[in-house]
């Protein structure tokens, strides 16, 4: 599935977030290829390594120590 937002810059993004009551969003880019979808994902994270396992559509990604709170993000939350 393909999305995107369109409008006055930053317009439809700020509706979004209305609706959600004030709870902040990311945008990603969007890639048919799933790693990098995934890596666009976590960033601003840097990954070391990402395991894909189709046939269970599952990703294990490895991230440095140092780019842990990055990956997970606030109050552990992504």
């Amino acid at each position: 599935m393909r999305g995107f937002l369109c409008g006055d810059p930053g317009a439809a993004c700020q509706n979004i977030v209305r609706e959600l009551g004030g709870e902040k969003i990311d945008i990603v880019r969007y890639s048919d290829d799933v790693a990098t979808y995934i890596k666009n994902a976590m960033s601003p994270a840097e990954l070391k390594t990402i395991h894909l396992n189709s046939a269970l559509k599952q990703a294990e990604i490895i991230v440095e120590d140092d780019q842990l709170s990055l990956a997970i993000g606030k109050r552990d939350r992504m």
